[in-house]
């Protein structure tokens, strides 16, 4: 049997077709166009670029397929039973596991979506094998556990059709057991530890991170999709939420009295109604007093701000001119004090000039005369050697 014909065949909503469809075209045009890069998880798992692009649409089928499976086996067992308890466990297991496998295919990388869903799929299995879940699920616990089982040896196929390394397939089963061991499903809320640490702890050693993103990209589109895949459940789920409701009123009696206290709500919100019918015409009447009102307040406060404003500039033009008239005080002190030191300045220049004369005198006349001396030597001396 191939791949796509093993276990439960489901009929699958329009939307996913497209959405995987698409994938495919973005991956064979990607693939003509250049050859893919390579990330470190990969490179670990011995998994060539190509495989890890078509993982993708590998995924996207294997989320699809989980969510059918949950639905069609859920529905066969509130079908089954007459029992309340059951009916709503099986309502519980499809509002909690379909958007918890949507969210682990909707991971940035193939590969890590991969071992999260195989995670999930063996966390599943081993929830529906434990004591507890008897009681919950009665006689329909056999379906919930046939459909989990095979659940798991779908994504194991999916491991094998990628990863063709046993030891690196048998490595990548031994981590997921181990880690679904470590960290089980304990009730029908799904709630699980991730894998997320674990994966970032591993890229951050020694990783190029440029060749990461590089390449994931191609799968980043991808995972949007089927996270917008996953609301495609969103109406089911609302559904079965409802169901819920509608069972948690018959099982538990406080619930039975919510729903009546909720009638009797409804008469006061019939009463209420009929007086919102009359609130527009009263809103408007107080609309339009309030409006007036307002006029009037935003007139009368820009009358006081012209008051004020006048009031602030008297006093501006009235500190102004003390402080201008206080300026030409300071300035014509100092003009005076200038007059009067040009006045003592001029009049003891002709003192300074007569002394500086008196004292350059008999400096003149040694000069002259040290002059002269030398000058009759000079002759003196050309006049002797002149005669000889």
């Amino acid at each position: 049997m191939s791949f796509f014909d093993f276990g439960l065949r489901v009929k699958r909503s329009s939307l996913i077709r497209g959405l995987l469809v698409g994938v495919a075209g973005v991956m064979l045009l990607a693939a003509c166009k250049s050859v893919p890069l390579q990330g470190k998880f990969g490179q670990a798992l011995g998994v060539d670029a190509h495989s890890a692009q078509q993982l993708g649409l590998l995924v996207g089928d294997y989320a699809d397929l989980f969510a059918q499976t949950v639905r069609h086996s859920a529905d066969k067992m509130k079908s089954g039973t007459p029992t309340l308890q059951v009916r709503r466990a099986a309502l519980q297991w499809q509002i909690r596991s379909v958007p918890a496998v949507f969210s682990a295919a909707s991971r940035s990388d193939p590969l890590f979506a991969l071992v999260d869903l195989w995670v999930l799929a063996i966390q599943q299995r081993q929830l529906f094998e434990r004591e507890e879940m008897a009681p919950l699920f009665g006689e329909g616990l056999t379906i919930a556990q046939q459909a989990s089982r095979d659940l798991e040896k779908r994504i194991e196929v999916v491991a094998r059709t990628i990863v063709k390394s046993p030891e690196a397939l048998e490595g990548m089963a031994t981590f997921t057991r181990t880690f679904a061991a470590a960290n089980p499903i304990k009730n029908l809320s799904f709630a699980r530890a991730s894998v997320a640490p674990l994966y970032i702890k591993f890229m951050e050693e020694e990783t190029n991170l440029r060749r990461e993103v590089a390449a994931v990209r191609g799968y980043a589109d991808t995972a949007i999709g089927l996270t917008l895949a996953g609301l495609n459940y969103a109406p089911d789920i609302a559904r079965w939420q409802a169901e819920i409701t509608l069972l948690d009123a018959e099982i538990f009696p406080i619930v039975s009295r919510t729903v009546e206290t909720m009638d009797v709500l409804e008469g006061a919100v019939v009463d209420l109604k009929a007086v919102a019918v009359d609130m527009p015409e009263f809103v408007d009447a107080q609309r339009v007093a309030i409006l007036r009102d307002i006029e009037r307040q935003r007139v009368d406060t820009l009358r006081d701000i012209e008051i004020m404003r006048q009031a602030v500039f008297v006093d501006v033009a009235l500190e102004r001119e003390a402080i201008l008239a206080g300026m030409d005080q300071q300035i014509q002190l100092v003009l005076d004090g200038l007059r009067v030191e040009r006045e003592t300045i001029t009049g003891q220049i002709p003192a300074v000039a007569e002394r500086a004369g008196q004292s350059m005198v008999p400096l003149t006349r040694e000069v002259i005369d040290y002059a002269f001396l030398r000058a009759l030597q000079l002759f003196g001396l050309i006049a002797y050697l002149s005669l000889r």
